[in-house]
């Protein structure tokens, strides 16, 4: 909420209070070091300068620090009145179609995703609610993706350092001249809905991916299906990516990435990492490793072995 005049005014007092400190501590210190007399005339007179120059300084930075949150807290204020209002556009549309219903956290996403632009974030959202009547993503179940989900390619399990649900992509088991984009249509959101489920559970809204890369090969290359990826992430989830692990490439992905990465989202890309070996512990602790991970790092000194 904006400071009210009173917290204003109080803040205020309190950062001259703090400024005056400062100048009399300046002042002490100039006096301590007159009376040592370890200072030439002008030397010394260079040092007060200096001294003076902390509480001055001290001022400038408050001011730009209570600017800056103002805007903040302001900027902050409008995104919450856009959030609220997406959602009573969608509640009007509730009465005739029940299944329009946007709650506001869903809002919020994608109006961040369109930088606080109420019409391009309702234009997205417009989009979205007719994809989820037409894909149904909450209720896509094992058995609508049978051949992908045997694959075990991809599943959700555990969460990472930051507390967010963890997607595990196996890449050397996906096969571009074997898969069908239609199931993958079904089965990308299929893990998306549950490794949300599990950051949701622990508090947090975004998600973890690792693409596990050992073993890419040329039947990994598949641009048709990591357009479709790019577009079902950035189109129906929005600010979910939290971090993306790219875990023991070897140089063939290099050429693969240079030709996909121009289609991420700039803001996306700043969440890729690249990790090697147990860099990855830098991110998801050992004990949230799914077993075939655990065991293929550790071997036989696996923390999953001692829980086993």
């Amino acid at each position: 909420a904006p400071a009210t005049p009173l917290k204003a005014s109080g803040r205020r007092r309190s950062g001259a209070a703090h400024s005056l400190k400062l100048l009399v501590c300046a002042a002490m210190i100039a006096v301590c070091v007159r009376l040592l007399d370890v200072l030439s005339a002008g030397a010394f007179q260079a040092f007060v300068v200096v001294l003076l120059a902390i509480p001055v300084w001290d001022v400038v930075r408050r001011n730009r620090a209570t600017g800056t949150n103002h805007q903040h807290a302001s900027m902050t204020s409008a995104n919450a009145s856009q959030a609220d209002a997406l959602v009573a556009h969608f509640e009007r549309r509730a009465v005739w179609d029940p299944e329009a219903h946007m709650d506001r956290a869903t809002c919020r996403r994608f109006l961040i995703a369109r930088k606080g632009d109420y019409d391009a974030a309702l234009a997205m959202l417009e989009r979205y609610a007719t994809w989820r009547a037409e894909a149904r993503p909450a209720e896509i179940t094992a058995a609508d993706v049978r051949r992908e989900f045997a694959s075990r390619k991809a599943y959700a399990h555990g969460i990472d350092r930051e507390r967010r649900g963890v997607a595990w992509v196996f890449v050397h088991r996906h096969d571009r001249n074997k898969r069908d984009l239609d199931e993958m249509r079904k089965f990308i959101p299929f893990c998306m809905e549950r490794t949300i489920a599990l950051s949701e559970a622990n508090g947090t809204e975004k998600i973890c991916i690792v693409f596990d890369l050992a073993g890419f090969g040329m039947k990994s290359m598949d641009y048709e299906l990591v357009k479709k990826l790019i577009y079902i992430l950035a189109m129906f989830y929005p600010e979910r990516l939290g971090k993306v692990l790219l875990w023991n490439a070897p140089g063939l992905f290099n050429l693969f990435w240079q030709a996909v990465k121009p289609w991420i989202d700039p803001n996306t890309v700043k969440k890729i990492n690249f990790v090697t070996g147990s860099e990855l512990t830098d991110f998801v602790d050992p004990l949230e490793f799914p077993k075939e991970v655990a065991d293929r790092l550790f071997g036989t000194s696996s923390p999953m072995s001692s829980r086993m």
